[in-house]
């Protein structure tokens, strides 16, 4: 906003020009800054900025080739948590992996995921299953080269068990957290556990879960 207040000259040549702007004499009042997304999770959204209004908790993404901006849309109605509302933006956040985050004056903290996940999550059987052993874990269909959690545990349930991920809610009941790995480029993800020779004969559940996109895979059961 050019305010001709003293010490700053409107259009001035060493100014900056920024790239967007939006009428704020009207309910959107103050712009809240985001980043560029770079996760992995959501691979059409690579390139793309998120940025909002403090006051009417509008969201709205663009591109910018360092010429011109592009794709710019309002994005609001697509960002409606289960649980909460977004309002009041105070922040944008990024973790390690490039997945943005929307934070509000409430104190919530919100995480943009996929409405289309990846469907091909799935874990695969234990070959062999076999107590005083090395056993391979394996997925496939997870996000490249994205965090995939094991878990296992000795039931599963039907009703909503704990949370891994962002309030995603796993199908083992009073699941261990067995080893996180990174997949590799094709989305697979394996890891190697020597299982105890005491435990040959016990039934065990276990699931993966993939932390970018914040998905389950198939629940397995194994007699080792």
């Amino acid at each position: 906003m050019c305010t001709g207040l003293s010490g700053c000259t409107c259009n001035a040549p060493d100014l900056t020009i920024p790239i967007h702007d939006y009428d704020s004499t009207r309910s959107d009042c103050s712009v809240t800054g985001g980043y560029v997304y770079r996760g992995g999770a959501i691979p059409e959204l690579d390139g793309t900025y998120f940025f909002g209004d403090f006051c009417t908790g509008k969201i709205w993404s663009l591109k910018w080739d360092g010429n011109s901006v592009s794709e710019f849309q309002e994005r609001t109605t697509e960002f409606i948590p289960d649980v909460g509302a977004i309002n009041n933006i105070s922040s944008f956040g990024e973790d390690a992996s490039g997945e943005i985050y929307i934070v509000d004056r409430d104190g919530e903290i919100f995480k943009i995921v996929s409405d289309n996940p990846p469907t091909n999550f799935t874990m695969l059987p234990l070959s062999p299953g076999t107590a005083g052993t090395n056993n391979t874990f394996q997925t496939t269909g997870s996000t490249p080269n994205g965090n995939v959690t094991f878990i296992w545990g000795f039931n599963e349930t039907v009703f909503p068990a704990d949370s891994l991920c962002s309030g995603l809610e796993v199908d083992i009941l009073n699941f261990r957290n067995l080893k996180t790995v990174i997949a590799d480029a094709s989305g697979n993800a394996f890891f190697n556990a020597s299982i105890t020779g005491k435990a040959s004969g016990t039934s065990i559940v276990l699931q993966a879960v993939d932390i970018n996109s914040c998905t389950k895979s198939n629940l397995v059961r194994e007699t080792l």
